[in-house]
């Protein structure tokens, strides 16, 4: 317990001491803070797991985190160098099957 207390604590404490997101040129809202202290916050307090990933511009990744447990996912974006932004998020996520996606008959 100790541990998840120390580990959101320091999350949060960098979140608050990294520069405001749109200074960046993102949304005011947007998260951004190193990769690893996101993507630990996802694992720990949401229980996401990371489940697509891909290339913006051959130099930008995208990754779609999600948990079935929760129904929680968030879209990351991580930069060249190691600082990411959470873009997205939300709840009651729905994975779809593969041949739904593509129109043809269950």
């Amino acid at each position: 317990m100790f541990k998840r207390i120390l580990t959101g604590s320091l999350i949060f404490g960098m979140v608050s001491l990294a520069p405001p997101a749109f200074s960046q040129g993102m949304n005011p809202r947007t998260i951004c803070s190193s990769r690893d202290a996101i993507t630990t916050g996802l694992q720990q307090k949401f229980e996401e797991t990371q489940k697509g990933a891909g290339l913006e511009t051959g130099s930008r990744l995208f990754e779609l985190w999600h948990s079935p447990e929760t129904g929680s996912w968030t879209i990351l974006l991580t930069r060249p160098n190691g600082t990411s932004c959470i873009m997205a998020s939300g709840s009651t996520w729905k994975d779809i099957p593969a041949q739904a996606a593509h129109g043809d008959p269950a």
